[in-house]
């Protein structure tokens, strides 16, 4: 039996099954799925599936698990794959012994999406980093990097980055005074003689010690103390991307088609390992008419609009105001019921703007845009972790690794994407895996319900049959109880 054989016999039962148990009034043709006739990537497939088993509510309550409960393991997950992925991939299965580490780095080249032309204390900013007022202090070592470069930390005195946190699962086992010592130069002369423009130069603390001896250990070390995503600013980055609410962030539309260019490489290398593809040179390249439409969409962004009917072009803007107030709340301090409170509040809210308060919307259309906001939530958000690798803070690592291992880094975000497919797909692997995971255990409760609830009425439907056969055997049988 062929896969797609597999997938309708699925849907085919599962129709069946909720005709049988509540007259299901709208029985799907097996071949309207969409997942059946495509290309195989199981995403799809299970967006299919929460819809086939129940409402979109379980597809909202499985988003928002991850969202709001699932957030730190997932991210312990993709710390733990690129630990190992650097070893196996950069390192060659070896911890090779430092010396005198320094390594000097030019800005655009770990920083190839142009993060840090965005200040961090913008409006803009909220779109691209958290902890974003504390500079040298932030916990996201994105902020803290765009305080060395703009105030011009000389190497005489540079900033230590150390996080550490006695209560943090995570981070309470770093004991040493710093990961690595930061400064900037506009202009340094490197050790070939040649002038270099604007360098981070970054120094790790070698020696017997409190310091590092091997690659490897400083390399778990700074993965460990950099905080990937903070829960409050992800979701509100997440949902502002979707809306539209952050302008373009301040960036040309030719930046904007940058960013699209990689997250489509990235998504195409997910749906590749999911639907069991192989990777071509057509994953990293983009025709001149596909490029025209993201050109166009980059100005849509630009202007801060959200389509939500493309066949009239009606569109309604929603801001990064409106966004903050409908997420405000997701916050640790916040018990976790709370927070999904404030996630399903604040979704209804931006659905409510969205549709401009327009109260002849009907209830099928407001449930097919959830859908699909889900459905493009449930996208982004393995893109935003898939993303990680070119943002700075994690691409720093990266670089430092290949630098140490005395391997050219000198790319632009394609080329190290498609020069390093291995280290590339065991990140990506590892991010689709942990949120299929997480779909497929509520898809688990959700069949668990239904065949509880065609085992019951097989029962009750035995019952009956057992009790009109009594009442054929015995001349009294119609006195009987039957409970």
């Amino acid at each position: 039996m062929s896969v797609r054989d597999k997938k309708a016999n699925v849907f085919g039962r599962i129709s069946s099954f909720r005709t049988f148990l509540d007259d299901y009034p709208k029985m799907n043709e097996v071949t309207s799925w969409k997942s059946i006739n495509s290309s195989g990537d199981q995403m799809e497939f299970i967006i299919d599936l929460f819809t086939a088993l129940g409402s979109i509510d379980q597809l909202q309550n499985a988003i928002t698990r991850i969202l709001l409960d699932k957030l730190d393991v997932i991210e312990q997950k993709v710390k733990d794959a690129l630990k190992k992925s650097l070893k196996s991939n950069i390192c060659c299965n070896i911890n090779p012994s430092l010396s005198g580490a320094e390594v000097d780095i030019s800005v655009p080249e770990f920083d190839l999406l142009d993060m840090f032309q965005i200040n961090p204390t913008s409006e803009a900013g909220k779109s691209c980093y958290f902890d974003c007022n504390t500079g040298k202090s932030s916990k996201d070592m994105n902020v803290f990097l765009h305080h060395v470069i703009t105030n011009n930390v000389n190497i005489g005195s540079p900033e230590k980055w150390f996080q550490y946190s006695n209560t943090d699962q995570y981070t309470k086992h770093l004991t040493r005074e710093s990961i690595g010592d930061f400064s900037f130069s506009e202009n340094k002369t490197g050790e070939d003689g040649r002038v270099y423009e604007n360098v981070v130069t970054m120094k790790v603390n070698v020696g017997d010690t409190g310091g590092y001896t091997k690659l490897n250990d400083w390399t778990n070390d700074y993965i460990d103390s950099v905080k990937f995503f903070d829960k409050e600013a992800f979701v509100m980055q997440l949902m502002g991307k979707i809306f539209g609410a952050f302008g373009g962030r301040g960036l040309s539309p030719e930046q904007l088609v940058l960013q699209e260019q990689i997250e489509r490489i990235l998504d195409r290398l997910s749906a590749c390992q999911t639907g069991g593809g192989e990777t071509d040179d057509s994953f990293f390249s983009f025709d001149n008419t596909m490029y025209s439409l993201m050109l166009e969409e980059a100005e849509i962004k630009k202007v801060g609009n959200y389509e939500y009917d493309r066949n009239t072009g009606s569109a309604v803007k929603i801001t990064l105001e409106d966004i903050s107030k409908a997420f405000a709340g997701l916050d640790q301090k916040a018990s976790l019921e709370e927070q999904k409170h404030v996630f399903e509040s604040g979704l209804n809210a931006v659905m409510d703007i969205a549709f401009g308060g327009n109260p002849d919307i009907s209830d099928d259309d407001k449930n097919q845009m959830k859908k699909n906001i889900l459905q493009r939530l449930l996208n982004e958000l393995s893109l935003a972790f898939g993303m990680l690798l070119v943002s700075p803070k994690v691409y720093m690592v990266i670089l430092v690794n290949m630098r140490l291992m005395g391997i050219e880094t000198n790319y632009d975000a394609a080329t190290f994407i498609r020069e390093n497919l291995n280290l590339v797909n065991d990140i990506v692997g590892t991010i689709k895996d942990a949120i299929i995971k997480e779909l497929m255990s509520e898809i688990k409760r959700m069949v668990g319900r239904l065949a509880k609830g065609i085992g019951k009425e097989i029962i009750n439907d035995n019952k009956i049959k057992f009790r009109n056969t009594l009442k054929g055997l015995l001349p009294f049988g119609s006195r009987m109880k039957f409970t």
